[in-house]
């Protein structure tokens, strides 16, 4: 199962919307992309698909993922949480507690 492969696609979308067929106005896309567009977010996703890709014919690295994947999908869905809130989330947040 790719872990990375999409959230490296939503990164590349929304750091560069322009490289993707049938996008017509891209300014409203990046007004709501905040963190998903930086530019190291893409880079990291993009060596671990990378390495998923490689785990499935290597199996040291198909090993190093196996091992190393109950602790980086935590951190990962963590971190996505952590910096995709934005003003508004946090606003309805609040309101809720």
């Amino acid at each position: 199962m790719r872990t990375f492969f999409p959230a490296f696609l939503t990164a590349l979308f929304f750091a560069h919307p322009e490289w993707f067929p049938g996008i017509s106005s891209a300014d409203d896309i990046v007004v709501y992309s905040g963190f998903w567009d930086q530019h190291w977010l893409v880079i990291v996703l993009g060596v671990l698909t990378v390495l998923e890709f490689i785990g499935d014919k290597n199996t040291d690295v198909r090993k190093f993922l196996h091992e190393a994947e109950p602790y980086m999908k935590p951190v990962s869905y963590l971190l996505v949480q952590f910096f995709a809130l934005n003003a508004q989330n946090t606003e309805i947040i609040e309101s809720i507690q």
